[in-house]
């Protein structure tokens, strides 16, 4: 499929092969693939209107800000912030690219991305304003994907499951010992005081209040 193929009359070819859809304010939708991001718009009976390339390279993870409503792309070669004009802004950790493995926001409006060695990172207006790592309470630097819940996050590191308070150091952990099936999850719903799984194994559910042994936290600065 290329992209002559994508004729107006046949909208639903836009979402062939995505990585990934995400609802955007004005009744738009953020379209990732093999080899593209892309804005689209239908109207009521699902015929396009429009659709905007962002960048023609394979994208894989998304974020629409709800405060600043700026958009957050992870590409496979490096991580870009779009402001509400839709400008590209790349954003750089130390002076290297960044590859975002996942994203959330917190009750309080923070951004966080996920990354496979930097722990995890919060963004702002295109810009990295706090880094967590293992030295910072986290289980590991090695974060494949993060869940918000309120306040707290949900980390998947290669040791384990963490109930994570950015404001605070350490937190609840689950591991094999306590009858995760595996660490490789692709996805975490919260319903509730409960929280749901989906790993390569199948979809597991933990209660929030009852699943977690007891452990102190110390607060952190960020």
């Amino acid at each position: 499929l290329t992209e002559e193929d994508l004729r107006p009359e046949e909208p639903l070819l836009l979402f062939y092969g995505a990585k990934a859809i995400l609802p955007l304010p004005e009744a738009e939708l953020l379209v990732l693939n093999y080899g593209s991001a892309r804005i689209v718009r239908l109207d009521a009976k699902g015929e396009l209107l429009e659709t905007r390339f962002l960048r023609h390279h394979r994208a894989h993870r998304a974020h629409c800000d709800t405060v600043s409503r700026g958009i957050y792309v992870a590409y496979n070669d490096r991580l870009i912030y779009y402001d509400r004009e839709e400008r590209a802004q790349e954003v750089r950790w130390r002076g290297k690219d960044l590859f975002a493995t996942s994203f959330g926001q917190t009750s309080d409006g923070s951004v966080w991305a996920s990354t496979f060695t930097d722990g995890i990172l919060r963004l702002e207006g295109g810009r990295v304003t706090a880094n967590l790592r293992a030295s910072d309470g986290l289980l590991s630097d090695q974060v494949s994907y993060l869940k918000a819940d309120g306040e707290h996050l949900w980390l998947v590191t290669d040791e384990g499951l963490q109930y994570f308070h950015p404001g605070r150091s350490g937190g609840p952990v689950l591991t094999v010992a306590e009858g995760i099936p595996t660490y490789r999850i692709a996805g975490i719903e919260v319903l509730g005081e409960r929280v749901v799984f989906a790993g390569e194994k199948g979809l597991f559910v933990v209660g929030k209040e009852t699943v977690f042994k007891e452990s102190k936290a110390q607060r952190l600065c960020v």
